[in-house]
């Protein structure tokens, strides 16, 4: 028996669901009045699922959604909602929530969803205890990947495709567990990334995080493992154009990528540490082989890329977040860099 907690939608999807005939013998369901009380009883008792209906109180349930992600409080989340916006899909994707249900909520959508949450539940189960016995991967392994994205090795992907061939040639490659341990792996990646640089969400799209629709699939989990490693440590290579051991370019470089989003200038860049404009620069070239100025534009444009694909913000906007006074001098910026407009890359991802 499934413990399933729900809050939101004015608490009637608790009723809604108790009436589906297929989850009353594997699915005991409660709920909550609030986020509040779902976060404390979701650290007092072992939920299986929580199910957040965000269509009445939409931040309330993003807030509860990335709150249980980030705590690590309930392996499976369900969202529903009264229809799905690009917003929502982004949440769904970025905090890893399992599946989401359309408002009317139909009987047959729910068993369906119910049944790859119960497939997950099972399968996440028997992961779990053999995790725990090293039969299907180390740790240590993963870690040696993460050090190899996080210090741009450049056998990163020969060693990714390795790794990923050892996991499918030990089990049946066609199991659901090999294509959970895949995914669960790509995650961890993921989450170890964000600890050593926390600035390169910044400079992550919808689509390098999308986890290729179908975990149950072992092309799209082989896809999704490799297409996280990629991302990751192309963005790296690109952007963080130093070594560990050289840490004034290393804070240099944080600040720049952190800080994309405003006037960053070579004068903010030596205030901020004290030192002369002129050794500042020269010493960036140095230990980088590019210019201070050049390396910032740089950033700017791969941040621009980003807003542009959020689709949140017009062209001129975006220049203005980025400290560029005058739209076409960006706009010339961006296509010196990408060879393309910034209107005609909207078009590219179909803005």
């Amino acid at each position: 028996m499934y413990r399933i907690l729900t809050v939101g939608g004015n608490n009637q999807i608790a009723e809604e669901l108790k009436k589906i005939r297929s989850l009353s013998d594997d699915f005991e369901i409660s709920k909550a009045l609030c986020r509040f009380e779902a976060l404390d009883l979701l650290k007092k008792g072992a939920f299986d699922v929580l199910i957040v209906d965000i269509s009445t109180e939409t931040e309330e349930g993003i807030r509860l959604i990335i709150e249980v992600k980030e705590e690590k409080i309930c392996p499976c989340v369900i969202m529903v909602a009264d229809n799905i916006h690009k917003e929502f899909a982004d949440i769904a994707l970025r905090y890893g929530v399992l599946d989401v249900l359309i408002k009317p909520i139909k009987e047959t959508s729910a068993s369906n969803v119910f049944k790859n949450v119960k497939s997950y539940l099972k399968t996440r189960n028997n992961i779990g205890e053999l995790l725990d016995k090293n039969i299907y991967f180390s740790n240590y392994f993963v870690d040696l990947l993460v050090d190899d994205i996080v210090t741009k090795n450049q056998n990163t992907i020969k060693n990714a495709k390795n790794l990923m061939d050892y996991i499918i040639k030990r089990h049946d490659p066609d199991c659901v567990e090999s294509c959970l341990v895949l995914s669960t792996m790509a995650n961890y990646i993921l989450e170890r990334v964000r600890l050593k640089h926390p600035w390169i969400d910044m400079y992550l799209t919808e689509g390098d995080l999308k986890n290729h629709n179908n975990i149950y699939d072992i092309e799209s989990s082989k896809a999704y493992f490799l297409s996280i490693v990629s991302v990751l440590y192309e963005k790296i290579r690109l952007l963080f154009l130093c070594s560990e051991e050289d840490a004034l370019i290393k804070n240099i470089i944080t600040m720049i990528l952190t800080e994309s989003d405003s006037n960053l200038s070579l004068t903010s860049i030596s205030d901020k540490f004290y030192m002369n404009k002129t050794y500042v620069s020269e010493f960036f070239k140095k230990k980088t082989g590019i210019l201070l100025r050049e390396y910032i534009r740089r950033v700017k444009i791969e941040r621009a890329k980003v807003l542009l694909g959020s689709g949140k913000y017009k062209t001129f906007e975006i220049a203005n977040k980025l400290g560029y006074k005058d739209v076409e001098y960006f706009s010339r910026t961006f296509k010196k860099y990408t060879g393309i407009t910034p209107s005609e890359y909207k078009n590219t991802k179909n803005i």
